[in-house]
């Protein structure tokens, strides 16, 4: 198309009629969906040119685009500064928690993030330190509410269910010593798991906010990182948080679900002992697996005094056991995973 026409009257609403036009015209040209080569009004029955040429419409929309683009990155320093400010004001405790949250809240206000899905199937590990073997699965699922400590991800009273990616995790998150016995849930999800993934990015200003405070090693910082796990775990579609280990300075990951989630789409699969034997570097350890729980219906544990054992039921069926040093994952011919009994 090479001819637009601006509708105009005596009215006095002609300026903002024909201002709104203009818009309407800049937007579908940014599109791409014509070019412009002249304009051309029409008033009360007339057609006259405006005079406005092809070079000059390329200049105006030229000009709009820098001026745009100016006001956003003017805006976007703004929210630099006062992201800088509010993270000090955090650091130095000047704010308090709640105020905290509703400053997340308002600078946040409609800024897309990142949600990851995983699909039905995954596992995850969950350890406990504990001085004898557990006997229900709530043992090693997330604490009650009156023994819910304020923690990285929730706040005092409101429990998660927190959880690593791998066995070795378990270990580092726990803390263990030496001689310390570790009990390790390994889960299953069985519905698809949708979290929010923090602390991995800083891809905006935003997001430096998120992982300055979120990463932060220091216990002292539960109070606010806890509110940014509330912001973030707003709305029925979230199920949890994906976040980078900071006592393992972001070589693992960790998990933070809902105990809704928790409760309805979380099964148990077995739990193993271990004991450490050694730690001979940093978050490098040495350990023994000594026995092996399975649960029943009825939410009890069953240890069998022994290790988790595979079984080939059917002549001519066959297991491929993969080890990574830590533990056995087996599976069948078909590539699905055979838990052991």
């Amino acid at each position: 198309m090479t001819l637009v026409l601006i509708e105009s009257s005596n009215n006095t609403r002609s300026n903002s009629s024909t201002a709104s036009k203009f818009e309407s015209l800049f937007q579908e040209v940014e599109k791409g969906s014509f070019v412009i080569k002249s304009i051309r009004r029409r008033s009360n029955g007339k057609i006259s040119d405006l005079g406005i040429s092809a070079a000059r419409v390329k200049c105006l929309f030229c000009m709009r685009k820098i001026h745009s683009k100016s006001n956003l990155i003017f805006k976007e320093r703004e929210l630099c500064v006062e992201i800088d400010e509010l993270v000090r004001s955090v650091r130095k405790k000047q704010i308090s928690p709640e105020d905290f949250h509703l400053a997340l809240n308002k600078i946040s206000h409609g800024v897309k993030r990142e949600l990851r899905v995983y699909k039905k199937g995954v596992r995850l590990h969950r350890g406990r330190l504990l001085n004898s073997n557990p006997s229900t699965i709530s043992e090693m699922s997330y604490p009650p509410k009156k023994m819910a400590k304020v923690g990285r991800a929730n706040i005092s009273g409101c429990p998660l269910f927190y959880a690593s990616a791998g066995i070795p995790s378990t270990f580092t998150e726990c803390r263990v010593e030496i001689n310390n016995h570790i009990y390790v849930g390994e889960w299953e999800c069985i519905e698809p798991l949708a979290v929010q993934v923090i602390g991995f990015s800083h891809a905006n200003p935003i997001e430096s906010l998120l992982h300055e405070i979120y990463t932060t090693p220091s216990d002292d910082m539960y109070e606010y990182t806890a509110r940014i796990s509330t912001h973030l775990l707003s709305g029925d579609l979230i199920n949890g948080l994906l976040y980078p280990s900071v006592i393992n300075m972001s070589k693992s990951s960790n998990f933070a679900i809902k105990v809704e989630y928790v409760d309805k789409f979380l099964r148990l699969v077995n739990v193993k002992l271990f004991k450490v034997l050694a730690i001979t570097d940093k978050f490098i350890y040495e350990s023994k697996e000594s026995d092996f729980a399975l649960p029943d219906s009825k939410g009890q544990l069953k240890w069998q005094n022994r290790l988790g054992q595979w079984k080939i039921d059917k002549s001519g069926e066959g297991l491929v056991i993969i080890s990574n040093g830590w533990e056995r994952k087996v599976v069948d011919l078909d590539g699905c995973i055979v838990d052991p009994t």
